[in-house]
Order: C-alpha cells, then structure tokens, then sequence
C-alpha cells in the first residue's frame, strides 16, 4: 500500500511538473503570437507535442483503491488538485490563444474585404477632372 502511495505520488508529481511546463508553453506562445515570432512558434509546438505525448505516456487510469489512498493522502490530494487546476488554466490560456488568433484573421478578412471592396466599387480618381490649360497668360492681359 506504501509503496502504490509511493508510485501516486511520483507520478503525480511527475503530471504537475509536465503540465507547469505546458503551462509556460502556452504563456511563451501567447507573447510569440503577439510579437509575431513564428520561429519562436514553431519551437514551442514541437515542445508542447513532446510534452503532450509525455502526458499521455505517464498517465494511468486510477482504480478504486487507489483512489481510495489518493483520498487519504494529504500530499497526494494537494498533488492532485494542483495538476487539476493547471489543467484548467492550461485549458483558459489555451482557450485565449485561440480567441487571439481568430479576432487576428477576422480583423485581416475584414481588411482585405473592405480593400477589394473598394478596389471594385469606387473610382477613386473619377472625381479628378484634368487641369484645363488656359489660353494665354491672363496676367499679362490685365497689365496691358
């Protein structure tokens, strides 16, 4: 039973640790997104896949009786809550890049639509008559 606490706890620790760095993932990812970093992007994605696949590997579906000691354990509850609430925030922050990144290409389709709009509808110089050239110098008349 000590040694299945033992196991919990590591694992646990090792989950919250994953998902802290996940965590920074998402944050770095929001500053790239902002400054237009795409090579700081694309770093950050194949980081993020590396620690989802450790994720997933180091995941283990919890039993009756373990649960039970998850219950019982103070440090394994703390663990517990605390890889819940990264996953929440992971889940907010993620949530936010992703509004980010749609307000940007709605505001970008918006942008270029009014310019081919405009490009179609109006003739911007058909308001513009050409100079008339005047016959003479009329300056030079009213003085003589």
């Amino acid at each position: 039973m000590v040694d299945e606490t033992m196991d919990m706890a590591r694992g646990l620790e090792e989950q919250v640790a994953l998902l802290e760095a996940l965590r920074e993932c998402v944050a770095l990812e929001r500053e790239s997104l902002i400054h237009v970093d795409l090579t700081r992007l694309w770093a950050l994605m194949e980081r993020k896949q590396g620690i989802l696949r450790a994720l997933e590997s180091g995941e283990r579906p919890v039993g009756g009786g373990d649960q039970a000691a998850l219950c019982q354990s103070r440090s394994l509850r703390g663990l517990s809550m605390k890889a819940a609430h990264l996953q929440a925030e992971i889940k907010a922050r993620s949530s936010e890049n992703i509004h980010f990144i749609q307000e940007t290409l709605d505001f970008l389709t918006g942008l270029i639509g009014s310019i081919a709009e405009s490009a179609e509808t109006s003739n911007t110089y058909a308001g513009i008559k050409k100079v008339s050239k005047t016959k003479g110098a009329l300056m030079f008349s009213r003085e003589v």
